[in-house]
């Protein structure tokens, strides 16, 4: 509307839009009501074209008069009022499609950092496994004698002195055994694990 079109206002006073946003301004608020309904199916068809959710339109026309009204202030009388609230809304649903799209990317990349983190998960459970299965396997390869120390020494977490007593052997024989015996292990292990990569 141009500034010397008169608006009918549910009071029946004729007002041009300068007029009718000069008495908003001077504190007749319930006048904005006259803005809304002169200018809602403008903002509406602009927020249609632009948005692609139909649930969305009327809350964010909403939005969009919430916005016009707290810009009415840098509105210059004379210019095309209408022309002014449709590119506020323009440049609004504009900005929010900016922002979805931001939004958008984040989850996006959250996303992926949250997969690539199962994935890592799953690949050191993984080679945990490999690990298990080949000491497993390992363990039944070494003799019987140092299997029964390892046993003691870290099933259950025996002394070497107090193994030495038990299978009636010296203290070095013991830890010479487990020297050995673990060389052999890590080898084994080494060696098997290799085999599955």
């Amino acid at each position: 509307m141009k500034e010397g079109t008169h608006v009918t206002s549910t009071e029946t006073n004729n007002y041009t839009v300068d007029e009718l946003v000069h008495r908003i301004l001077s504190g007749e608020k319930d006048r904005y009501a006259d803005i809304i309904q002169l200018y809602q199916d403008d903002v509406l068809k602009i927020v249609q074209a632009l948005l692609y959710s139909h649930s969305e339109v009327e809350d964010f026309a909403h939005e969009i008069f919430i916005r016009v009204y707290a810009k009415l202030h840098t509105y210059q009388s004379g210019r095309d009022f209408r022309l002014w609230i449709k590119t506020l809304a323009r440049n609004s649903v504009r900005n929010e499609l900016r922002k979805r799209s931001v939004r958008k990317r984040y989850m996006e990349l959250y996303k992926e950092h949250l997969l690539a983190r199962y994935d890592d998960e799953n690949a050191e459970d993984d080679w945990q496994n490999q690990r298990s299965d080949a000491l497993r396997l390992c363990l039944e390869k070494v003799n019987e004698k140092t299997r029964k120390i390892f046993k003691l020494k870290y099933e259950d977490q025996e002394m070497v002195q107090d193994i030495a007593q038990r299978m009636e052997m010296s203290f070095s024989s013991i830890e010479k055994r487990l020297y050995k015996g673990r060389l052999q292990l890590r080898e084994c292990i080494l060696k098997n694990i290799g085999m599955n990569l």
